[in-house]
């Protein structure tokens, strides 16, 4: 059974606070209340790609020191009865607009500046003038975007 930790409490939480250690201490606190997994989200800027970096960073150092003390303290014996936690992995960024309307002129390049901070995984909601087949034809044949088109069963 995975235990989950979601954090979003609120847009730019982690982007609102001005001090590093304050921010990591935060997200010390909400990996400890997790044994699987922590999904951290904020706003797809250079500002909360930069925070996110720098937490996927701290969490997975924090996890390698700890393993790496345990293994330090183990004899070869008792290594192979231990279940050690196995660390932290991070898992690419998944990018999720709510809905677009604008056309390519716009989305092109927010698309490719996400692709260039990481993120690999776009679904895009489409409506207006993002819905028409000319500029869906195109959002369709970018890698790793996923287009969602406004129906009447989606808003229910």
């Amino acid at each position: 059974m995975l235990n989950i930790c979601c954090y979003r409490m609120k847009s730019n939480v982690l982007g609102e606070i001005a001090s590093l250690q304050d921010r990591i201490t935060i997200v010390r606190q909400l990996w400890d209340l997790t044994q699987d997994i922590l999904v951290l989200v904020e706003p797809g800027t250079p500002h909360g790609s930069n925070i996110i970096s720098q937490m996927r960073s701290h969490i997975l150092w924090m996890e390698k020191r700890k393993r790496h003390k345990l293994e330090n303290t183990l004899d070869e014996t008792s290594k192979d009865l231990v279940d050690l936690k196995t660390g932290a992995f991070v898992v690419a960024p998944l990018c999720i607009t709510t809905s677009t309307s604008v056309g390519l002129e716009q989305t092109l390049p927010w698309i490719f500046y996400h692709k260039v901070i990481g993120v690999s995984t776009f679904f895009l909601f489409v409506e207006g003038k993002a819905a028409t087949p000319d500029v869906s034809k195109v959002l369709e044949s970018i890698s790793g975007v996923k287009v969602i088109y406004r129906t009447k069963e989606l808003e229910e």
